[in-house]
């Protein structure tokens, strides 16, 4: 999970510390309670744990330079640095959540664009993540653009990703695989409150996509180096954009740079990099150049005159 999920969180975790009556670790879990929501229009409050506190209150200190200890004498919480930039501080955060939420985007409109994309199933975000957070099973009437028909499937949510504007649902299905579900592609969905699951101790989406480009998963398939050069203005946007969070420079000269990426190789890796059109040259490895030339191949064929 990204750290700009967690902003409300840390908005308010100061807010409430930044009082200066040292609240303990209930009193922050009840107001985050009491004020943190997952979605602008969702009643879906949010809980966490001593460990996902002093996760927090780490991330406070090393990206906003806010200092929350804990005092055993006054057994509660308080800011060090109280002439930290509080205004800029909060005013930070406080755009930020401005920004990505929808129900200001007509106050804002002259001055901010937002990309007119709006993915379908969203609707469902707010069912899945009580689901996924109370371990409780859910059943959706689920679509196969290919198939052309619907069909029932009982999950366990693990959880939500975000692709290219499209949300998935990762869960495990009654054949006992980890899946991606498009929540587009849902036509309905029932939380199971009598069905309970435990998520597998080992269950790591990180890691599960580690060496993934895209959404699918396939675990037979083993990582390839890939290897690609293009030049130096290129290379600017490729280190400012990264392919995938394995891309690294392994050569640099005058006028070309070379990129390494570990990654299995699929359809969606194949399209990603012929979007670059002739502005990257893959060097390896060969089945995956094949795999673009086939491609290509169609591509060519379909427009010629």
């Amino acid at each position: 999970m990204s750290k700009k999920e967690y902003i409300n969180r840390y908005l308010l975790l100061v807010k409430r510390v930044e009082r200066g009556d040292y609240p303990s670790y209930q009193n922050l879990v009840d107001y985050v309670n009491e004020n943190a929501y997952l979605l602008p229009d969702n009643n879906l409050q949010v809980g966490f744990s001593q460990r996902t506190l002093n996760r927090d209150i780490n991330d406070i200190r090393e990206v906003f330079g806010v200092d929350i200890l804990h005092s055993s004498k006054e057994k509660g919480y308080f800011i060090v640095n109280e002439d930290y930039s509080r205004p800029n501080f909060i005013e930070m955060l406080e755009t930020f959540e401005v920004l990505k939420l929808s129900q200001f985007q007509n106050k804002i409109k002259d001055v901010v664009f937002f990309e007119q994309k709006q993915s379908k199933g969203t609707e469902y975000l707010k069912p899945i993540i009580y689901a996924i957070t109370h371990r409780k099973k859910i059943k959706i009437r689920y679509e196969k653009y290919w198939e052309g028909a619907t069909k029932v499937k009982l999950l366990e949510p693990y959880a939500l990703k975000e692709i290219q504007n499209r949300w998935y649902l990762i869960a495990k299905n009654n054949k006992n695989y980890i899946a991606p579900y498009a929540l587009d592609r849902i036509k309905e969905i029932s939380i199971e409150k009598s069905a309970d699951y435990i998520l597998p101790d080992n269950f790591d989406v990180s890691e599960l996509y580690q060496y993934n480009y895209g959404i699918s998963i396939d675990n037979d398939l083993k990582p390839e180096k890939v290897i690609l050069t293009t030049d130096t203005i290129q290379a600017k946007y490729l280190e400012s954009l990264p392919i995938h969070s394995s891309q690294k420079i392994i050569e640099e000269t005058d006028s070309n740079v070379v990129f390494q990426l570990d990654l299995k190789l699929g359809d969606e890796l194949v399209y990603k990099l012929l979007s670059y059109g002739d502005r990257i040259t893959i060097k390896q490895p060969v089945e995956l150049i094949n795999m673009i030339i086939e491609k290509l191949k169609i591509l060519n064929k379909r427009y010629e005159y």
